[in-house]
């Protein structure tokens, strides 16, 4: 994507993706919930598991292989040495080892999601409440994206990270708090 989208278009390309990206998560888990809601859970198992076998045709008949740009007649380095290189980089660079640690607070995120069923049944609720908890995050990340892109100059995107990353784990941690 670099190669397409140089400069600061990269980074507003990438927030369109993940914009796209979250905004299928949240209708994901709405469609699912309303289906749930529907159907029993084994009927809807079962048309999720059809869906995927459709993406694999899909892949497998519809999408030719292509070389990686600008590798063709290289060789490939080892997993091993690529691993061993982006260590060097990271731990070497206390802005990238920073961003890292920003980066490991995703682990973070999927705790609200585990959390979502249980907590929708101690309020007596049905799916679609599951649904449209889980559906929470990903639309809070898509107007958070957009905004960003298209607010924020790029050197403060640069300043408002670390802040930005820390604060997006506060609305999940207090879940309890706000709803109990």
């Amino acid at each position: 994507m670099p190669d397409v989208l140089p400069g600061d278009k990269f980074v507003l390309g990438s927030a369109v993706g993940n914009i796209t990206y979250q905004a299928s998560q949240i209708l994901g888990f709405v469609a699912g919930a309303a289906v749930i809601a529907i159907l029993d859970p084994h009927k809807t198992l079962g048309i999720d598991a059809a869906t995927f076998g459709m993406s694999a045709l899909i892949v497998l008949f519809g999408v030719r292989a292509r070389p990686s740009p600008g590798r063709e007649g290289a060789a490939r380095p080892s997993l091993w040495s690529v691993s061993a290189d982006g260590i060097r980089i990271v731990f070497g660079s206390r802005m990238l080892l920073t961003l890292l640690l920003f980066g490991w607070l995703a682990g973070f995120y999927i705790v609200p999601e585990g959390l979502a069923a249980p907590y929708a049944r101690t309020l007596h609720d049905s799916t679609l409440t599951v649904g449209l908890l889980m559906a929470a995050m990903p639309l809070g990340m898509v107007i958070g994206a957009f905004l960003l892109g298209r607010v924020a100059v790029p050197s403060a995107r640069i300043r408002m990270m670390g802040w930005l990353a820390v604060l997006s784990c506060a609305p999940p941690s207090a879940w309890p708090a706000w709803w109990a």
